[in-house]
């Protein structure tokens, strides 16, 4: 994310903009490349952006029904966010695993209740605890 400095299109000097670029004090981007950030966003949640783009991906690619127990695997940042979209979007259960105590615990610090740790047992063990009707969408 960055600000507008200067401008030939419709984007003011001075717009909080995010694009997918590289980093860099300054870059020449096309206005058609940036989004503007909404007043009232912090830089905060605004980098978050990019995260968020990764995991809608899943959502869009696998569309969960209502109810449906749904598995992550990797708790990457794009991970998390994906989970907790699956949860709040109303999936039935969200477990996630990672091999990564730090990754779960940041995890369950979120809401994601089920994490399951990789390197105490193979996912497909864990996966035996959710139930009869397993893991109805996973998503790596």
């Amino acid at each position: 994310m960055g600000e507008v400095v200067e401008s030939g299109a419709a984007l003011c000097p001075g717009t909080r903009v995010f694009y997918f670029g590289g980093n860099a004090t300054h870059a020449k981007v096309a206005a058609e490349q940036v989004l503007a950030i909404p007043e009232g966003l912090s830089d905060e949640r605004a980098v978050f952006l990019a995260a968020l783009t990764r995991a809608l991906t899943a959502h869009r690619l696998a569309p969960m029904r209502i109810g449906e127990q749904v598995l992550v695997a990797g708790m990457s940042l794009s991970g998390n966010l994906c989970a907790q979209l699956y949860a709040q979007a109303g999936a039935g259960r969200v477990a996630c695993a990672d091999r990564h105590g730090s990754r779960l615990g940041k995890a369950r610090a979120c809401g994601l209740i089920e994490a399951y740790d990789l390197n105490q047992q193979p996912l497909a063990k864990w996966a035996e605890g959710l139930g009869r009707r397993g893991a109805e969408l996973v998503v790596v």
